[in-house]
């Protein structure tokens, strides 16, 4: 310790000789010499209890709700926003991008190309398939079909090939499957998913979520739609 007063001392020392103001040396040096206490804390911060603080992406009539109940614990929620200032910008000037256009030449185009999506088939029989993806709708349409001709799959080839609906086989109505939700991350759909499926229950609905909800999930998750 005593070194680095006496190599201070010599510092101020030239920099005086060398024509700095001692108001400005004193200016630098109060914020260098707080730096090596190490007990010293800034002002007003022992009158101030440090909080607890999470960060959690912004989710349209959830995230508020959560906050709520977090602050009842003593935990403070920050959101993320998924969309940052420059996207902000590219949708103010929308009408001078070009749209968006798949990049597939769809064989069987079932419906309007669109990606990151929760979907629902309808059958003939009055029952629904719900599933999500990331890739465009037209290519899991593709697959379902292609699977019906395998009496050995799960879910909706198994479905159809043991549902009889008015003496006739049931079949997928592939060209009115319906967007249910819209989601980039791949846990998010899944949940709307679950969500959705656990709404329809399983005497209106054939498929089994990527995801398990509880109940208190589900009912949370529910209120806020």
């Amino acid at each position: 310790p005593h070194k680095v007063q006496v190599s201070f001392e010599a510092q101020v020392d030239r920099l005086r000789s060398a024509g700095f103001p001692l108001a400005l040396l004193q200016a630098v040096a109060e914020p260098l010499l707080k730096s090596f206490r190490p007990n010293s804390k800034p002002r007003g911060a022992d009158s101030q209890e440090r909080r607890k603080y999470e960060v959690m992406p912004y989710v349209h009539r959830v995230s508020h709700g959560l906050k709520r109940v977090a602050g009842k614990f003593g935990v403070e929620v920050i959101f993320s926003a998924p969309c940052k200032l420059s996207r902000l910008c590219n949708l103010a000037r929308k009408d001078k991008q070009k749209k968006v256009v798949c990049g597939i030449n769809h064989r069987n185009k079932f419906v309007q190309c669109t990606s990151n999506v929760i979907y629902q088939i309808p059958l003939s029989c009055g029952r629904f398939y719900i599933g999500q993806t990331g890739r465009c709708v037209n290519i899991s349409l593709l697959e379902h079909a292609n699977s019906l001709h395998d009496s050995r799959g799960q879910h909706l080839p198994k479905h159809c090939h043991t549902c009889q609906h008015d003496d006739k086989n049931c079949n997928p109505l592939f060209d009115r499957t319906k967007i249910i939700g819209r989601s980039r991350d791949k846990k998010e759909r899944e949940i709307i998913e679950a969500l959705e499926i656990a709404r329809l229950g399983p005497d209106k609905c054939i498929s089994d979520a990527s995801v398990h909800l509880y109940r208190k999930e589900f009912e949370f998750l529910d209120s806020t739609r």
